[in-house]
């Protein structure tokens, strides 16, 4: 109420003066009942801190509400809770289904109901949430396919209208379909993580640059500035939110790889090692974009990662989500990128993890999350599947079944009194055992997967099993399987 009663009074009383190329005008507007002045305007000195008030203030009333979007690893270990992101004027809301109210009747009604708030508590700070300018994604990620796809607005129906003003009429706010980019603070995101659109931007951006630099009179040094002090900067900015795959960033590379020989007095047809080696190596210290796009991501990764922020706990869970559904004995990122990546979800941190591969590095996680096998000799599934002598697309349909039925290791598919015998159920693609993490949301697999399911199954996890049989218990599951065993008992099917 404090802020809302200073910044409407400071807006009534404030004039304003217009500032062209020929000075600032002598005369000045003010504001008045029939036309106000909603916001801050632009130009204006004090837009900053008020912007830096309104934000907080909208966030404390949001969090109150108890919306907004929330999200945990598969362990429950790491949480986060927020409302949505502000900045200056620029502010994204979302909502999650696990935070939907016993009043509400869908996401959609929930969104538009923190969304409404939130134009409220703007309306009354003096600002108005220019509708026309809104767009929402509604996101329902399908797995149970080979092909993994987000349902598109006629499988997903829904729509979200919002009043800008207290006594103004509801307006629709525009929704974007799942593969339609969106641009944000200079950067091109989008639901299905295609960079089309990114790179179709950067690309025009960068064929427009180097047109100008061709048909103009600057001399080589200031070639080269224009380069480092323009192009390469703007490419900073952008790429490292950006998921370029290498044939895009070598298509960039050719609008600014002439210029830079040129430029250099270097013959075009040389090596761009020459170009994008270091200097201490006889190069002249440039970086390719590829290069660029990796360096970039991983100084944002490690500065969020080490500061444990909200960015830093999100980047976390999509580490242990990913090695989830990998289910390797070791952490994913300390492997082959080539031999593994088809089988996961394309994210943010997978393709920093490409970057790395190419580059033969890789993260060292101190307190990297791995799945502990419950016996001993036990066996990650996924380990011998990958490295069988199979085809990629029998390996993709083993894991999605996996996940469907949450299996990690043999101890998940065995009877709990043997070591080396598979639960009939499991053979059939049926687990009646639960489990103490988290997994994703799966449809029902074909029913035509199950022959392949089974194939593997016998093939190759249990002549391991025969070959060494699983162990003894270990100590920090006894008493979690003992009820599994009572259970398993008590119970002879679904029932």
């Amino acid at each position: 109420y404090k802020l809302a009663k200073f910044t409407n009074t400071f807006i009534e009383n404030q004039a304003y003066s217009i500032r062209t190329a020929h000075g600032i005008s002598n005369s000045t507007y003010s504001y008045s009942d029939d036309a106000p002045i909603q916001g801050s305007g632009q130009g204006i000195g004090w837009a900053g801190p008020r912007w830096l008030c309104s934000g907080d203030t909208c966030s404390r009333i949001l969090a109150e509400s108890k919306s907004g979007m929330s999200f945990s690893d598969p362990t429950y270990s790491i949480k986060v809770r927020k409302q949505g992101d502000y900045f200056v004027d620029d502010t994204a809301t979302g909502v999650t289904l696990n935070t939907l109210k016993a009043d509400q009747r869908d996401i959609f009604e929930q969104l538009q109901d923190i969304e409404q708030l939130h134009s409220d508590v703007l309306f009354s700070l003096g600002h108005k949430l220019a509708i026309d300018k809104c767009s929402f994604y509604a996101a329902d990620y399908i797995r149970g396919k080979i092909q993994h796809e987000h349902k598109l607005i006629h499988e997903l129906p829904g729509t979200v209208h919002i009043r800008e003003g207290h006594t103004s009429h509801p307006t629709n706010v525009k929704r974007l379909q799942p593969f339609q980019a969106h641009k944000t603070l200079g950067c091109h995101i989008i639901l299905d993580s295609n960079q089309k659109r990114q790179f179709i931007v950067l690309n025009d951006k960068l064929k427009t640059w180097n047109s100008k630099i061709v048909s103009s009179f600057l001399n080589k040094k200031d070639r080269i500035k224009s380069y480092e002090a323009y192009m390469a900067k703007s490419g900073q900015y952008i790429l490292s939110t950006s998921s370029l795959s290498k044939k895009q960033c070598h298509e960039l590379d050719k609008n600014v790889t002439p210029i830079l020989y040129n430029a250099h007095g270097v013959q075009r047809n040389s090596s761009k090692c020459m170009l994008y080696s270091p200097v201490q190596y006889g190069g002249y210290g440039h970086h390719d974009f590829w290069s660029t796009q990796g360096i970039e991501k991983l100084k944002f990764f490690l500065t969020h990662y080490r500061r444990h922020d909200t960015t830093g706990r999100l980047l976390k869970m999509s580490m242990r989500w990913t090695q989830l559904e990998c289910g390797l004995s070791t952490p994913f990122y300390t492997n082959i990128f080539e031999k593994y990546n088809y089988v996961l979800t394309p994210t943010w941190v997978t393709h920093l993890w490409e970057y790395l591969d190419s580059c033969q590095a890789a993260i060292e996680e101190k307190n990297s999350w791995i799945y502990e096998a419950p016996r001993e000799n036990d066996i990650f599934l996924m380990d011998v599947i990958m490295n069988a002598t199979i085809s990629s697309e029998h390996k993709m349909i083993f894991n999605e079944i996996r996940l469907h039925l949450k299996l990690i290791t043999a101890s998940d598919i065995v009877t709990l009194d043997t070591g080396c015998t598979i639960l009939p159920h499991i053979l059939q693609g049926h687990n009646y055992r639960g489990s103490t993490l988290y997994w994703p949301d799966t449809k029902p697999f074909p029913t035509k997967w199950l022959k392949i399911w089974k194939s593997l199954l016998t093939s190759y996890i249990l002549p391991k099993l025969m070959t060494k049989p699983l162990g003894q218990w270990l100590m920090y599951v006894t008493n979690f399987y003992l009820m599994c065993l009572q259970s398993e008992f008590l119970n002879t099917g679904p029932n």
